[in-house]
């Protein structure tokens, strides 16, 4: 008659012996491991920075849609900017506020940053005062020209743009890769549209 109790402990004492004698991982193992490690680092990586480029290109066309929209508030408002000495728009009609690109994107050397500014247009004292800017962009951001002496203006009480169309204003990451954002400003009522 056999015993059974003999028979495990024997069945199990081999089994941990094997397992003690095996206790390690071969090289193919390792290597394989780590070339996953790398794959999952690099594709990782790649994502994160294209999260980034799309979150920096975001971030200024939300800065140039915020600018918009403070030009256009005060247009619709009819709001007079404090003057400068010796001006008196105060008195005088206000046709609107103009956003004007002023300077394009150019790496450099030295890197020249783009910039746009806003203006209140009072024609009876020099045509234009300053209400904010030169705003710069964010390095590497281009704020491509958008028509006939890159501006337009906001007219007041709710008249829309000066424009007879639609200006489309694009701002582009230089040798990113992305597709560029656009703020689109409608002609009737100067709606202002991100696409």
């Amino acid at each position: 008659m056999k015993n059974y109790a003999d028979m495990f402990s024997t069945t199990s004492a081999s089994k941990i012996a094997n397992n003690l004698q095996n206790k390690g991982f071969t090289i193919v193992e390792m290597v394989m491991v780590v070339a996953i490690m790398a794959i999952l680092f690099t594709m990782g990586a790649t994502n994160y920075r294209d999260y980034q480029r799309r979150q920096y290109l975001e971030s200024a066309a939300l800065q140039v849609e915020a600018d918009l929209r403070l030009a256009q508030q005060m247009a619709l408002s009819g709001v007079k900017p404090e003057e400068p000495a010796g001006n008196d728009c105060q008195l005088n009609n206000l046709s609107g506020y103009s956003f004007w690109r002023s300077r394009g994107y150019n790496p450099g050397p030295p890197e020249v940053t783009a910039q746009y500014t806003i203006y209140a247009l009072c024609p009876d004292w020099g045509d234009r005062v300053l209400v904010k800017g030169p705003v710069d962009l964010p390095r590497g951001i281009e704020l491509r020209p958008f028509g006939w002496g890159n501006r337009f203006y906001f007219e007041v009480l709710a008249r829309g743009i000066d424009r007879g169309s639609d200006v489309n204003i694009s701002l582009r990451y230089v040798n990113s890769g992305l597709p560029d954002s656009t703020v689109v400003v409608r002609h009737q009522g100067g709606m202002i549209e991100r696409l």
